[in-house]
């Protein structure tokens, strides 16, 4: 569709362009934004490491900084309909801008998991969930194993919105069921940040990244609350 659209106007956008949308989807503003994504990603590992290094593995450092950014990626992708709506007082069902932050949320999030579960290799993976007595494995009910279960129920929400952050999921769902999916994202908000506050009771996590994620909690609230003002008043606009 897009190179028969070039054939007949030549001021559309340049074969290059066109071709890499024809093959991938993915326009070059979207690129632009996943390679940005990419940096701030890499950015992130790379000041964590200047900061903790030489005292702390690798398995840590890529922890704490992947799991961080996803946390904030996080709340940038539940910021986006309220500053939607304050602009353009309209949210619509898909914004490229918000899957691709939310795509990128998934990556860290998951690179956070995988070494999360080697920061502590002495206890292995089922140490994370379950303790060993004397009588088999029980759940592990203290304030590091509630933090692992809440974390492992974040892991199941995030593959399940990276799966559908998709334009075949978005046209195989429609748009009301495809959002109602994406609607998750609040569980999964919640899920993060009661993960990330009991293994800074669990760990003694350093000052500024409790700072940190209270200022992200505050933001979240005030974003959606703001949200659902602007919602409700543009239902009374409508219905006038």
């Amino acid at each position: 569709m897009c190179c028969q659209i070039l054939r007949k106007s030549p001021a559309c956008q340049p074969v290059k362009t066109c071709m890499i949308r024809t093959l991938t989807g993915i326009g070059r503003t979207r690129w632009l934004t996943h390679f940005a994504l990419l940096l701030i990603t890499l950015g992130a590992v790379y000041l964590t490491r200047r900061f903790y290094a030489p005292n702390a593995a690798l398995s840590y450092i890529l922890t704490i900084a992947t799991g961080y950014l996803s946390l904030a990626l996080l709340i940038i992708t539940l910021l986006v309909g309220p500053l939607k709506l304050m602009w353009q007082r309209r949210n619509p069902v898909n914004v490229d801008l918000r899957r691709d932050v939310g795509i990128w949320t998934a990556i860290n999030g998951l690179i956070h998991v995988v070494f999360g579960l080697q920061v502590r290799e002495r206890l292995g993976v089922i140490g994370y969930f379950l303790r060993e007595t004397a009588n088999g494995y029980v759940l592990l009910t203290n304030r590091f194993g509630i933090a692992n279960w809440v974390g492992l129920a974040a892991t199941v929400t995030l593959i399940a919105l990276l799966a559908t952050s998709n334009d075949w999921s978005l046209r195989k769902l429609r748009g009301p069921r495809w959002k109602a999916v994406q609607r998750w994202n609040y569980a999964l908000a919640g899920l993060a940040l009661l993960h990330t506050f009991l293994y800074q009771m669990v760990s003694g996590r350093e000052h500024y990244l409790i700072t940190a994620t209270l200022a992200f909690t505050l933001v979240l609230l005030a974003g959606q609350f703001v949200g659902i003002q602007l919602y409700r008043a543009g239902r009374r606009r409508r219905k006038q």
